[in-house]
């Protein structure tokens, strides 16, 4: 609602907690695995350095990133990555 009804600038600058949620640092809120949409209290505000580096770390947990909007394409992609497994 809130992006219909503001100009842009205003809708960037909105600090209701459902709107700075998908558009402030929306990948990192989820990666970090600790955030609760639209909760009294911004983790990402009150301990910023932290977030960052729980969000690069489980990143760099992750053994493939792609996007769904292909969802055929994305498999053969991951599945390219992959090593086949032998018989036993």
């Amino acid at each position: 609602m809130a992006a219909q009804s503001l100009p842009l600038i205003e809708f960037l600058r909105c600090d209701d907690p459902c709107v700075r949620d998908h558009i402030d640092n929306f990948y990192v809120r989820r990666l970090i695995g600790r955030y609760l949409t639209g909760g009294t209290e911004d983790i990402l505000m009150t301990e910023a350095d932290g977030c960052l580096g729980a969000a690069l770390d489980a990143l760099a947990s992750l053994d493939f990133v792609g996007i769904t909007e292909d969802m055929a394409a994305l498999v053969a992609c991951w599945a390219s990555t992959r090593q086949p497994r032998r018989p036993a």
